[in-house]
């Protein structure tokens, strides 16, 4: 009896050391991850302009753990899928998520971003706008009123023209 205590005592140990093992590896991948995206954040902040909007529209956070994200505003992120050399541009919309792009290469990732990001200025700019020019409402009774005045106006002035031609 004692002699099968010891084989699966020995078999329990080699199973904990199997099981961290496996968590080294797993947490060694998320790490090499983690560091991939700090390095596209930093291209992405030195190649960035300091500028207001763009500080307003972009988060440029890494979320760490065993699948890290860099989100690059409220609904987009990149992630390393699916592999640990591929970037992927994914943006989460309603009930679906949509791969933007997948690439190897961190350059080519950036300049996607940053032409992502100039797309994304320009519709805000162009909402902006929208909102701020003034919607021309009519106010009928006003409307009404100043026609009303101009022909009164006009039929005096035509009196008065008349009365003076005489």
């Amino acid at each position: 009896m004692q002699a099968q205590t010891k084989e699966f005592d020995q078999a329990l140990r080699e199973a904990r050391r199997a099981e961290a093992a496996h968590r080294d590896a797993l947490q060694n991948v998320s790490d090499a991850k983690a560091l991939r995206l700090i390095d596209l954040q930093e291209r992405l902040i030195q190649t960035l302009p300091d500028n207001d909007n763009i500080r307003r529209l972009l988060e440029l956070r890494l979320e760490p753990g065993e699948e890290p994200r860099l989100f690059i505003d409220l609904v987009t992120s990149v992630s390393i899928d699916p592999d640990a050399h591929t970037f992927r541009l994914v943006q989460d919309r309603d009930s679906r998520r949509d791969t933007l792009l997948e690439t190897g290469n961190a350059a080519d990732m950036c300049r996607h971003i940053l032409k992502y990001v100039a797309h994304r200025l320009i519709a805000r700019e162009r909402r902006d706008l929208a909102i701020a020019a003034p919607q021309q409402e009519w106010d009928w009774p006003s409307l009404i009123l100043s026609w009303l005045v101009a022909a009164t106006v006009g039929a005096l002035l035509l009196a008065i023209a008349h009365n003076y031609l005489k």
